[in-house]
This record gives structure tokens, C-alpha cells and sequence, in this order.
């Protein structure tokens, strides 16, 4: 029973059941246990954490002209949120008597939210410029600068709190699905628009998910060896779907390479697991500035030696029989084929690219299908922008034109199934405006581009300078690493 003090806070069972058989602005969120909620729950309701996180980022978000019916398996903790709420401006209650007061049906847990592979593969059903996308509407969440900084492109922002004003502006003949940095401010918004009548799901996850989501198109090559013998090498694309980070898994006769390795290494050893084949060799192409390398880790795991630039500032303390440096000029084998080592530096003083049988370019972030590696990060722009026209000009481009070029990273959309390459005739024509400049012409506008740094990027350069990753969890690693990738200049 509610007290004086509680008064205009408590909503009887009959009192909620009445609200929710007419149109009136309501949501429900069932914040108590998570297991009983996926076994019955007031039809209607969706589960809400009232951590504090919540406390801190969602609440104040969530719209004020909008009753909202806190449910639990007793009304105690209820009530102690709708007060706090209210507190915030909020129109909230609770059900007097918790869950057990309720007299009528209850629902089972149907909550069929989105993940990033359901995402991706609806917006790669239509891949064109003017159709991505179309038969959906994104809706990201998050405040303005927020969504400002980073978003799924073709999204539409509307923070959480006018989303209740804003109702107009969406077609209820197309699906929403709503969008914020790990899923809780998405589901109070898929709430809110089923509430209203709309077909609304969440991605789940939120954008956390969206960046450490993988897919893993494929293509096999034939390549010559060194003793000119044709043989095929299966390259396989780890492409992290939100971030845009590449990184490759090149599988032989019963053995396998790996190149630019990213969290988690079960990616690449589940890899080695379906092809059969054991990895032998992982490598870096530099050290990384917008994720944190898996190299070491693949590596103890796996036993394979790791390979990295010897002119890198990795901590020499980590240096040993484990960790080998290369570099300009040395040959690694695989199969009788040969792994050409190129010193191509710019991105950083380091950088490195692979030519792998002489046709297929692995380039890190030296050069791009769709641009060139920034040469700022490292604080010598104007010096490093030199260096990269020099490695560009003098080693890259001058290369077979129908070389395959296999890049780091990308910042193109493209379909889950279709392996982002190109041949290097094509990216030299694409980018010729910026190829056929001076040295100095280049170095001008290279070194003066102002372009917003990688989320993180001097922890996580530090991080791979130490091979820190070793000691450090998994969702640190995914903390550290949110938000773009933002090494390519286009």
C-alpha cells in the first residue's frame, strides 16, 4: 500500500491495464530480474538496467512528456527509481505491488533486436549510392557532437529525449532501428516507437558492437612460386564491419600467415581450425595508431613466430626469440612462395608492405584502395609526408600495374561477400589528381590537412609500442578501440 509521501507515484495493476487499452503516451520498463522478465512480463514491457550507468547517461536523456511505469518482482525498488526519476523532471511511477499484483496474461521474451552482421546484411541487399539503406531508417540517438564525430552512414540523429517530438518525421511503413554506443539508450527508444505504432528494433550492442563485428569474404589467387610453379593461396579478409580495420588469414598447403592481427585471436585460430592449416608466420605491417595489435598474443597462442619492423620503436625489453624484426630487402617462404619485404615508410617510419609472390600487395596503411595513410600521427607531418611521397613514387606505384593491392583498412561501404582489393592500375588512375603532384605540392597539402586523430591513438600507440595487450581484458581493448578508424587521407 503507497503512503501520503508517495502519493501521484503508484499506479494500481487495473489502473496500468486501463492506460495500456487506449493511445495515451506510455512506456513500461520491467526492471527487475532479467531471467524471470525473459519468462513472463507484462505484455508490452521492455527490460530496463537501472545501473548507474543508466543513472548517468540514460535517465536524464529520456523524454519528459511521456509517463513512464517502472515495473519489478516486488514495487520496493521501483518506487525508489519513479521518486528519483521524478526528481529528474520525469513523469514516472510504479506498480503498486510489484509484478505479482498484475491479474492477466503474461508475455515470454521476444525481443528480436538486431546484430551487426543482421545490420550489415540488410544494408548490403541494396549497395548503391542513392538505395543504401532505403528500406530502413537509422536512427542514432546520441547527442549531436556525438553523432557529429562518428555515425553508420546515411543515419538520421534525433537524441533520445525529442524522439518523442519528432514522431512525424518517420514513415511507419518502414522499419527504425535505433541506435547508441552499447544498446540501453536504443532500447528505450525502440520502446517509445513501438509504443507509437512503429515497427522498431535495436542494434545490439549498440556501435561497441558495430565496430568489433566482423566478416570474412574470401577470394583465391594464383600465384607462381619461386621455382615457377603455379599454386592457389586462399586470402581471407577479417574486416571489422563498423571500424573499417583489415586484416588478412593466407592459407597455404597446411599452413597459414596472418597479417595485421586484431582482438580477438580466436578469429584467426578459428580460421586455422576450418582450413586445417597451422599458422606459422604473423606479421605487422607497422604499429598500429586506431587498434590494438593481436600479434603477440596470436602468437603465444599459436606458437608462431611474429614478425615487425625493425625500424619501429617496439620496447626492445619484448624483443627476442619470439618477436623477430625485419626489413627492407629480407624474404620470408611459405610453400616455396616468396614474401618480399618492402620498406615503405611515411604513415610511420616503419611501415612495411608484403608482396606476396609478386602479385598480391598486402600495404597496411601505406596506400589504400580508396586513399593514402596520414603521416601526422607520429608529430613529424611535414617529414613523414615526404617520406611517403618517396615511398609512394619510388617503390609502390612503379610496381606491376595488375598487382593486387590488400590494404588495412577502408572507409568504403561494400558488400559482406566481396573481398576490398584493387589492382593498382585502378588506384593510380582513381587517384592521379593526388599521384601527379610535386613532391613539394604534396608535401604542402598532405602536411597542412587538419583531420581529427584516431579515438585513443596515444594508448594505444603505446599499448603496441610495449605489446601491453597481453595483460589487458578484452573489453578494455574494445573501450580503447571505439569510435572510426582515421588513417586515410582521400
Amino acid at each position: 500500500m503507497s503512503t501520503t509521501s508517495d502519493q501521484g507515484l503508484n499506479v494500481t495493476s487495473e489502473q496500468l491495464k486501463k492506460k495500456m487499452e487506449t493511445e495515451e503516451p506510455l512506456i513500461i520498463f520491467d526492471i527487475g530480474d532479467f531471467q524471470r522478465y525473459q519468462s513472463k512480463h507484462i505484455p508490452g514491457s521492455s527490460f530496463a538496467s537501472c545501473d548507474e550507468e543508466s543513472k548517468r547517461n540514460i535517465m536524464p536523456r529520456l523524454p519528459k512528456d511521456i509517463e513512464i511505469v517502472l515495473v519489478g518482482d516486488t514495487d520496493e525498488y521501483p518506487k525508489e527509481m519513479a521518486k528519483a526519476m521524478k526528481s529528474m523532471g520525469l513523469k514516472a511511477k510504479y506498480l503498486e505491488g510489484g509484478l505479482q499484483s498484475w491479474k492477466w496474461e503474461m508475455s515470454k521474451s521476444e525481443e528480436k533486436n538486431l546484430t551487426p552482421q543482421d545490420l550489415k546484411k540488410i544494408l548490403d541487399e541494396n549497395t548503391t549510392d542513392t538505395t543504401r539503406g532505403k528500406e530502413i531508417i537509422l536512427l542514432d540517438v546520441r547527442q549531436p557532437d556525438e553523432f557529429e564525430s562518428w555515425h553508420i552512414e546515411n543515419s538520421h540523429n534525433i537524441p533520445l529525449e525529442k524522439i518523442t517530438s519528432s514522431l512525424n518525421s518517420f514513415d511507419k511503413k518502414r522499419e527504425i532501428v535505433t541506435i547508441c554506443p552499447r544498446g540501453n539508450k536504443a532500447m528505450v527508444a525502440k520502446a517509445i516507437l513501438q509504443r507509437y505504432g512503429f515497427t522498431a528494433r535495436a542494434l545490439a550492442g549498440g556501435l561497441s558492437a558495430w565496430t568489433t563485428a566482423i566478416e570474412n569474404p574470401s577470394t583465391e589467387f594464383e600465384i607462381i612460386d619461386k621455382n615457377g610453379n603455379k599454386k592457389m593461396v586462399k586470402v581471407v579478409q577479417i574486416r571489422r564491419i563498423g571500424k573499417g580495420c583489415l586484416s588478412y588469414f593466407l592459407s597455404f598447403k597446411g599452413e597459414s600467415i596472418v597479417i595485421d592481427p586484431a582482438f580477438p585471436v580466436e578469429n584467426y585460430t578459428e580460421l586455422a581450425k576450418t582450413s586445417e592449416s597451422k599458422i606459422i608466420k604473423i606479421f605487422d605491417t607497422h604499429q598500429h595508431a586506431d587498434h590494438i595489435s593481436a600479434g603477440k598474443s596470436l602468437a603465444d597462442k599459436t606458437g608462431a613466430e611474429y614478425y615487425v619492423s625493425d625500424l619501429e620503436e617496439y620496447s626492445q625489453v619484448y624483443v627476442g626469440s619470439d618477436i623477430k624484426k625485419i626489413k627492407e630487402g629480407d624474404i620470408e617462404n611459405i610453400d616455396e612462395i616468396e614474401i618480399k619485404i618492402l620498406n615503405t615508410p611515411g604513415h610511420t617510419n616503419g611501415s612495411l608492405c608484403f608482396l606476396v609472390g609478386s602479385k598480391l600487395l598486402f600495404t597496411g596503411d601505406t596506400l589504400f584502395v580508396d586513399g593514402i595513410g596520414r603521416p601526422d600521427l607520429r608529430d613529424k607531418a611535414v617529414e613523414y609526408s615526404k617520406l611517403l611521397y618517396n615511398t609512394l613514387h619510388e617503390k609502390v606505384l612503379t610496381l606491376d600495374e595488375n598487382t593486387v593491392v590488400l590494404p588495412a583498412h577502408t572507409q568504403k561501404g561494400i558488400t559482406s561477400k566481396i573481398l576490398l582489393s584493387g589492382f593498382l592500375k585502378d588506384i593510380k588512375n582513381n587517384n592521379k589528381d593526388l599521384f601527379l603532384l610535386s613532391e613539394k605540392e604534396f608535401v604542402d597539402t598532405i602536411a597542412s590537412l587538419t583531420i581529427p586523430t584516431p579515438p585513443s591513438y596515444k594508448d594505444i600507440i603505446a599499448i603496441n609500442k610495449y605489446f601491453k595487450a597481453k595483460d589487458m581484458d578484452i573489453s578494455k581493448i574494445n573501450e580503447l578501440e571505439f569510435g572510426p578508424n582515421r588513417c586515410i587521407i582521400k
